[in-house]
């Protein structure tokens, strides 16, 4: 699985209900991204949400509002 680059934009462009998945090291920068970059997009309603699959060495992010 790739490394994904720029995940403020990718997490920006997803419509309610698509997901993105990332390589579990990548679960900090999830975090770091979407608590701080996209506090003001949270402050207006944009939530994700995150499901780690251990087994697969993977994070699933879908956008639910």
């Amino acid at each position: 699985m790739e490394r994904v680059k720029e995940i403020s934009k990718t997490f920006r462009a997803l419509k309610v209900g698509e997901c993105v998945e990332l390589p579990i090291d990548q679960l900090p920068s999830y975090s770091t991204t979407y608590y701080r970059t996209l506090a003001p997009e949270r402050a207006k309603g944009f939530r994700l949400s995150v499901k780690t699959i251990v087994e697969e060495s993977k994070i699933v992010v879908t956008r639910t509002a």
